[in-house]
C-alpha cells in the first residue's frame, strides 16, 4: 500500500457504504415504529428519556472502546476503571468538594488509560492480555481501597449530574455531547484519518508517516477518560460508588455495543457514533423486555444472541473485504 493510497480519507463513504448505512437506519427506524405500535408505554416521552439515560453510562464507555477497536486494539478494563474512578471521586469529593471529586474521576480514568496505552503502544504487548490484566488489577486496587463497601456520592454532585436542564436529563446531554464530539474527531480530523489508517494496516500507516504509537496510546487514554466520565454519570445516578458499580460482565455490554453499532473488532472500520447507537439498542432491548414482563435471564439470553449475531456480521464483512483486497 503506497503513501498516496493511505493519505486519502478512509472514512469517506463510498456508494456501497452509503447504501449500507441507509439500510441500517431504515431497519432501525422500522423496528422503532414496530415497538411504538406493539409495546404499551414504549413511545412515551418519559420512557424514551429513561432509555437514553440508561444507555448513557455504557454508551460513554462504548464510545471510548470504539476508538480503541478502530485502531486495532481492545479495552476490557473500562468497567473496572469506571468503578475505580467513581470510588476515587467520591472519596475526594468528601474532602474537597464536588468539582475536585469530578476531576478526580476523570484523572483516574486517564491514568489507567495511559498505563494501557504505554503497555500496548510502547512495549508492544498484546492488548487483550494487557487490558484483561488491568481489569483484574484495577478491581483489586478498588477492593483494597473500599474493603468491599460503598461510598456515598453527596447530593451536591449527584443532584447536578442526575438532574435535568430544560427537561432534558443531564446524563443524556453528556452522552449525546460526547457522541457528537467522538464522531467529529473520527470523521473530520487528521487524527481520525490516522486512526483508521492505523487500524487497517499499522505498518503501512507508519511508512506513510503516521505516528502509530501515539495514535494507539491516545485511543486508550480516550477510553480511560470516557470511563471516568461514565463513572461520574453512573455513580451520580446510583448515589453511591463501589466495586460492584463495574461488574466484569459489563464489559460484554461495552464491547457488544460497539460491535452492534458497526465497529469492527478487526480494526479500521466503524464509528464512535455507531457504538453509542449500539448502547441505545441494548438499552431498548432491556427496556422492552421489562415493559412486556420478560424474565431477566431471558433478557440476558436475547442480549447475548444479538451480540453474537452482530459479531457474525462483522466477521462476514471482514472476510469479504479481505477477499476483495
Amino acid at each position: 500500500m503506497t503513501r498516496s493510497t493511505l493519505s486519502h480519507d478512509t472514512t469517506a463513504p463510498t456508494p456501497s457504504k452509503a447504501k449500507g448505512r441507509l439500510g441500517y437506519w431504515l431497519v432501525g427506524g422500522l423496528v422503532l415504529i414496530a415497538l411504538a405500535l406493539l409495546v404499551p408505554n414504549f413511545a412515551t416521552q418519559q420512557n424514551l428519556s429513561n432509555v437514553t439515560v440508561q444507555a448513557s453510562g455504557v454508551g460513554l464507555m462504548a464510545i471510548g472502546g470504539a476508538f480503541v477497536l478502530i485502531g486495532g486494539g481492545i479495552d476490557l478494563s473500562s468497567p473496572a476503571t469506571m468503578a475505580l474512578s467513581a470510588v476515587a471521586g467520591a472519596m475526594v469529593l468528601d474532602w474537597y468538594g464536588p468539582l475536585a471529586g469530578a476531576l478526580a474521576m476523570l484523572a483516574v480514568g486517564c491514568i489507567v488509560g495511559i498505563a494501557n496505552g504505554f503497555a500496548v503502544a510502547r512495549l508492544k504487548m498484546v492488548p487483550l492480555i494487557v487490558t484483561l490484566a488491568m481489569m483484574v488489577t484495577v478491581t483489586g486496587i478498588n477492593t483494597s481501597i473500599t474493603s468491599g463497601r460503598s461510598f456515598i456520592v453527596p447530593s451536591s454532585l449527584s443532584d447536578v449530574i442526575d438532574g435535568s436542564i430544560l427537561g432534558i436529563p443531564v446524563p443524556a446531554m453528556i452522552f449525546i455531547g460526547f457522541t457528537v464530539i467522538g464522531g467529529l474527531i473520527a470523521h473530520r480530523t487528521v487524527v481520525g484519518r490516522w486512526l483508521y489508517m492505523t487500524g487497517v494496516n499499522p505498518e503501512a500507516a507508519f511508512s506513510a508517516g503516521v505516528p502509530v504509537a501515539r495514535v494507539l496510546a491516545a485511543t486508550y487514554v480516550a477510553s480511560g477518560f470516557l470511563a471516568g466520565v461514565a463513572g461520574l454519570v453512573i455513580a451520580s445516578r446510583a448515589g453511591a460508588a463501589g466495586v460492584t458499580l463495574g461488574p466484569d460482565v459489563l464489559v460484554l455490554d461495552v464491547v457488544g455495543s460497539a460491535v452492534i453499532g458497526g465497529v469492527s473488532i478487526y480494526g479500521g472500520r466503524g464509528s464512535p457514533v455507531g457504538a453509542a447507537l449500539g448502547a441505545v439498542v441494548l438499552a431498548v432491548l432491556a427496556n422492552v423486555a421489562n415493559l412486556v414482563g420478560i424474565p431477566f435471564y431471558t433478557t440476558l439470553l436475547l442480549k447475548g444472541l444479538v451480540i453474537i449475531a452482530a459479531s457474525g456480521v462483522d466477521r462476514f464483512v471482514f472476510v469479504r473485504a479481505r477477499d476483495r483486497a
